[in-house]
Formats: structure tokens, C-alpha cells, sequence
């Protein structure tokens, strides 16, 4: 049989939960995580069944969406009703998405990049996606405390913030001997 690296975890609350992987993996847990079911994701091109999931990103119990990533192209998913079906979006011509975060059921991110770091924003709830930030340094991680402020952690310890919702990000922040893979805030000022 195949074997499958997983990539991503997400849980919506302490039942429902999904992971994601290599081979277009994505199942979906109801019960804690005891039984998990496969999800099938849209396959409408020749390689679609080789895409990696590396990000899931749920707003609530029905809508959510799926990064995947295979051969340099990113595709993003779109589910509204808990992962039976799902809708397949453009990336607003970004390469090497590895990221997503959703505010709302209208506004979310994607980020990554390995030619450098780029952000796409979307405010028809993904529909189209629209380039915000574009620099040299791969963009690893991102999070936002509210609607106007997020981070951005990036490659060489480099953090970038928002506080006009994503349209503009400016540096705050570097240490060149770590990578900031994952970034949190639990509240307006504290962050990990």
C-alpha cells in the first residue's frame, strides 16, 4: 500500500477535526479522533491525486477550506457543508502557498512562497484572491488577534505585521538564526 506523511492538522472543537497529507489525504473525525473518515477532494486534472494538503482552515462546523500544493502549483478547496463536497478556487497566480488563515466567512490569507514570501487576500470568501505582499524571505506561518492586526512569521526569523486588515505589512521584528514556523497571539499583546 501507500504510505501517507501528514501535514496538516486542524480541529473546529473538540469532536470535529480534520488532517491532511501527501496523495491528496484528507479525513475527518467527529468523535475526537477514535474514527476518521476519508474526504475526497475534487480531482479534474491529470495530477490533482498527487497534491500534498498542507493547510485546513475551518470558520465553523460547515465551511472550510483546503490549501494543496504538487508540481510548483497551489489549488484551494472550498467546502460549506463539513467537508462532503468541495469547490475548487484560483490562488490569484501565487506560487508555493503553504498557509492559510480565515477571519471571517468573507476575508482569509494564504501565504508562502519560495521564491519569496507572497500574501493573497480574498474578501469574497475566496472566490478571487489578490496579491498584498510580496518580499524575499519565505513566509512560514501567519495569524491575526483581530480583523485589522496580523503577523507574518517568515524564514530568518523575520516577523511582519499588519493593522490595516492585510493590505499592508511592515517589519517589526528579526532573529537570523531561527525560521518562524508558527506564530499565535492569545491576546493583543501576548504572542508566541
Amino acid at each position: 500500500g501507500t504510505t501517507n506523511d501528514l501535514r496538516a492538522v486542524y480541529f473546529a472543537d473538540a469532536n470535529t477535526g480534520y488532517i491532511g497529507g501527501t496523495n491528496q489525504l484528507l479525513k475527518k473525525t467527529t468523535n475526537g479522533g477514535q474514527i476518521w473518515s476519508t474526504l475526497q477532494l475534487p480531482v479534474e486534472g491529470q495530477f490533482d491525486t498527487l497534491f500534498y494538503v498542507l493547510d485546513i482552515n475551518f470558520i465553523n462546523q460547515s465551511t472550510g477550506y483546503v490549501l494543496g500544493f504538487f508540481l510548483m502549483e497551489n489549488k484551494i478547496w472550498k467546502t460549506i457543508d463539513g467537508g462532503q463536497t468541495w469547490q475548487t478556487q484560483t490562488t490569484g497566480e501565487a506560487h508555493y502557498l503553504n498557509k492559510l488563515y480565515f477571519l471571517d466567512e468573507n476575508n482569509g490569507f494564504a501565504s508562502g512562497g519560495s521564491f519569496g514570501g507572497e500574501i493573497v487576500k480574498t474578501t469574497n470568501g475566496g472566490t478571487s484572491w489578490q496579491l498584498v505582499y510580496q518580499d524575499i524571505y519565505q513566509t512560514l506561518s501567519i495569524t491575526f488577534v483581530n480583523a485589522l492586526t496580523g503577523y507574518v512569521g517568515c524564514e530568518q526569523g523575520r516577523i511582519y505585521r499588519t493593522t490595516d486588515g492585510g493590505n499592508t505589512w511592515n517589519f517589526v521584528w528579526s532573529d537570523a538564526s531561527i525560521d518562524v514556523t508558527s506564530i499565535n497571539f492569545i491576546d493583543a499583546n501576548t504572542g508566541f
